[in-house]
């Protein structure tokens, strides 16, 4: 298994954070917006922390169809039982 992060919702959130700075928002007003200090030096910032997505065997189409990876790539010595790559 590994996990991925879909660049398109990535970079819709930090449009949206942008648009809303842009307006005028303080960080710390930010919709969806949380304290994270779990970064090496412990420092403390607001951050919008989006969910991974765990690649499995029932989820590989989401990284296919999102197009961070060719389904070549992503099916090489799959089992035959990957619907994602049939």
């Amino acid at each position: 298994m590994s996990v991925w992060k879909n660049a398109r919702d990535l970079g819709k959130a930090a449009g949206e954070i942008a648009s809303a700075m842009a307006e005028g928002t303080a960080l710390d007003a930010i919709p969806g917006a949380t304290k994270f200090s779990g970064g090496e030096k412990g420092v403390e910032m607001n951050a919008i922390l989006l969910n991974p997505t765990p690649i499995t065997k029932e989820t590989l189409n989401l990284a296919i169809d999102a197009g961070h990876i060719t389904k070549a790539q992503a099916c090489e010595g799959a089992m035959p039982d990957v619907a994602a790559c049939k």
